[in-house]
């Protein structure tokens, strides 16, 4: 892999996470509606076919609630790891910063100091001559 590079662009990161975000305020009304779901029971009668497809529909919206939550709980993951990385980059990129402009304040100061050294007898000759 050597050669081989990629680039992150922060702006994107953060917008993933904002939209994760937005995916998981958005279920939570859904899966406010499975949980009263299931927490009160279907009556649709007192014969046996009723009872049969009462305890099905039961299944049903538990796994539907297990689903949803599940989903729920992978977004979120998703979201965490995104703000992770784009964390870990933002502080990568700020200490690469700070380094960039202590090796170029050191440069310029020392290139400063060999010009102003190197002109400073020829600009005093120069006034000296006059």
């Amino acid at each position: 892999m050597s050669g081989e590079s990629f680039a992150v662009e922060l702006r994107s990161l953060t917008e993933f996470a904002q939209e994760l975000a937005a995916q998981l305020t958005g279920m939570a009304h859904p899966l406010g509606q499975l949980t009263a779901l299931t927490e009160r029971e279907l009556r649709l009668g007192a014969f046996g076919e009723a009872q049969s497809l009462g305890e099905r529909h039961g299944v049903a919206r538990t796994d539907l609630h297990t689903l949803v939550s599940q989903a729920r709980d992978a977004i979120d993951f998703a979201k965490e790891v995104t703000v992770m990385v784009n964390d870990a980059y933002q502080n990568y990129d700020s200490a690469v910063a700070g380094a960039v402009n202590t090796v170029t304040g050191g440069l310029t100061s020392i290139v400063d100091g060999t010009v102003t050294g190197l002109t400073g007898p020829i600009t005093g000759a120069g006034a000296g001559r006059a």
